[in-house]
């Protein structure tokens, strides 16, 4: 019996350190992303201070604001570059396939102006015979 007693103590023992030890371990976790989240949620006071005599201007936000706005500003600015590329292109192409068409509108005239000497040289062949 004190064996089993032994083994169970020392079961009991491992267990409730590791029980321990596993919340230690949310509560450490939990105190960090606690302080993350305060950090973020601080309070800035911005003021514009204009050089004329006008009134002063105060604006209080908090931390998370002003770096959520300077990602989507970042975010307009940099989607402009695959647009404008894309644009380029775009205008390139178009150049091409009107040069293309020019070229495909003079050999027409060329191919119509032949069809009507044809036209008209099988018209006097056949009033001759």
């Amino acid at each position: 019996m004190a064996r089993t007693r032994r083994y169970k103590k020392l079961e009991k023992n491992v267990v409730s350190r590791m029980a321990g030890g596993i919340g230690g371990l949310f509560k450490k976790i939990g105190r960090g992303l606690l302080s993350f989240f305060h950090i973020f949620d601080q309070k800035l006071t911005l003021m514009v201070v204009p050089h004329s005599n006008g009134k002063v201007v105060n604006v209080q936000t908090n931390v998370f604001a002003v770096i959520m706005g300077f990602v989507i500003v970042l975010g307009v600015m940099v989607s402009f570059i695959p647009f404008t590329r894309h644009s380029a292109s775009t205008g390139a192409e178009i150049s091409r396939l009107r040069e293309e068409n020019r070229e495909t509108l003079a050999s027409l005239d060329e191919l119509r102006d032949e069809n009507n000497s044809l036209l008209q040289t099988a018209k006097r062949f056949q009033d001759s015979l």
